[in-house]
């Protein structure tokens, strides 16, 4: 299988503390991985060594069956919670700034817009968007340098259902429909239990489980049924 993002014996501190505690890590390409732990699990840091943004005191990760360096991020996408966005400018006006910053050929512009479906309203300044449109502009940021990883750290934060189920459907897409393998970051059960085919479950640093929605049901399926009793029994019996 090809994996998107492998990392090894994954360790990461803070001081004397240790956030992270020898993670491996295998994300299948052109699929959705779901990241999945309690605030504070140690996915957001994950996130920033995934993204090159801090540096690992041990272990290595790999990416598209390559070493991590510099050079693989122009192949990642990102969004980290909310989007930063200049209101007084319209969105295309705001993928223009980001285009240029990446020296993106134009026609990504109309591209990301129709991906996220904000074809229509890409004229509009961005303070007339609704906070659901404003993440979607945020998706077509992420999109703008045609990216094969999508890295994303709860998409769905503060968004009301409709904006959920927006975001939702986009999500489903990108594999399908673009190729894009996602990293999805959530502490949200539903979310994860309704997008993710593989899923990796997180918790004081460490991995505590790794494959298929099925393969975990299966694992717990003589003593729980849902997955949050799955979850919950996992973490659990994790801090005793």
């Amino acid at each position: 299988m090809a994996y998107a993002i492998e990392t090894q014996d994954l360790t990461r501190r803070f001081g004397a503390r240790t956030v992270l505690h020898q993670v491996s890590l295998r994300v299948p390409e052109s699929g959705i991985y779901g990241f999945l732990g309690l605030n504070g699990a140690g996915k957001t840091t994950m996130i920033r060594l995934l993204l090159g943004l801090i540096k690992a005191d041990a272990g290595s990760i790999r990416m598209f069956g390559q070493p991590f360096g510099h050079e693989l991020l122009r192949r990642i996408g990102s969004l980290v919670e909310m989007p930063s966005l200049y209101s007084h400018l319209t969105g295309r006006e705001n993928l223009e700034v980001t285009r240029r910053q990446i020296a993106a050929p134009r026609s990504r512009i109309d591209h990301a817009l129709a991906v996220v479906r904000l074809d229509a309203d890409a004229d509009r300044l961005v303070r007339e968007y609704s906070l659901g449109m404003k993440q979607r502009l945020g998706l077509a940021l992420a999109l703008l340098n045609a990216p094969q990883l999508l890295i994303l750290d709860e998409p769905t934060n503060g968004l009301d259902p409709a904006g959920i189920h927006e975001i939702r459907e986009l999500l489903r897409g990108m594999p399908r429909e673009h190729g894009i393998t996602v990293f999805l970051s959530s502490h949200l059960l539903s979310e994860v239990e309704q997008l993710a085919e593989s899923i990796g479950i997180v918790h004081e640093g460490k991995l505590l489980f790794q494959g298929s929605l099925a393969q975990l049901r299966a694992a717990w399926s003589t003593t729980h049924n849902s997955l949050e009793e799955i979850f919950l029994g996992l973490t659990s019996a994790s801090s005793q």
